[in-house]
């Protein structure tokens, strides 16, 4: 299936950054490492990708599921959007 891509593969993270968000890739590997994701970026740039982060999803629909799976969620409606099949 086309939509089985791994979280770090190109396409995925070029959606995710043109949704104006860090890759979740990027992002959830940080976590795991207990480092700030958001390390190097100036406070106003963090907080719009923060904000951005929760209206996407918002927009899908993750509510009560772990990180991983919110990001699971959100990469497979990014690539959906960015190949036009949207419904």
């Amino acid at each position: 299936m086309k939509w089985e891509l791994k979280p770090d593969n190109v396409e995925t993270v070029l959606a995710e950054l043109q949704a104006g968000i860090v890759p979740t890739s990027i992002f959830l590997n940080h976590t795991i490492q207990k480092k700030d994701p958001f390390d190097g970026m100036n406070e106003k740039e963090a907080r719009k990708k923060k904000r951005k982060w929760r209206k996407l999803k918002k927009k899908f629909g993750v509510k009560n599921k772990s990180l991983s799976q919110q990001a699971q969620t959100v990469r497979f409606q990014l690539r959906r959007i960015a190949h036009g099949s949207r419904d």
